[in-house]
């Protein structure tokens, strides 16, 4: 684009960049329904559709694994939350990225 002139190149990029703003907002809305409702959905279904423990006053299977899907769910996000907080396993630098990060720190 170095022929081209600056207006139009300005407004090239700053329409390319609203639509990735537009398509990363509508990829966000998508991502949160679908992580509220993996939580959300199973213990609602179990709740209103397993009707067992109403009839026999006992737990059946599928009530059960509901149970387990929604208790590994939130046991996965805690583990994962614990990966990421803990200072412990966070990723050291190699030598070669600490000569890199030198001559940064040095500007």
């Amino acid at each position: 684009y170095r022929n081209e002139r600056k207006r139009f190149v300005k407004l090239l990029h700053l329409s390319t960049h609203s639509v990735a703003l537009l398509l990363v907002l509508i990829a966000l809305k998508a991502v949160w329904d679908s992580h509220v409702t993996a939580l959300l959905g199973i213990s609602e279904y179990a709740a209103w559709h397993h009707s067992c423990w109403t009839v026999g006053k006992e737990l059946c299977g599928r009530q059960l694994l509901s149970n387990l899907l929604g208790f590994s769910l939130v046991g996965f996000s805690a583990c994962i939350f614990l990966l990421i907080a803990n200072p412990r396993w966070k990723r050291r630098p190699l030598p070669e990225e600490e000569c890199l990060n030198s001559l940064v720190d040095e500007e």
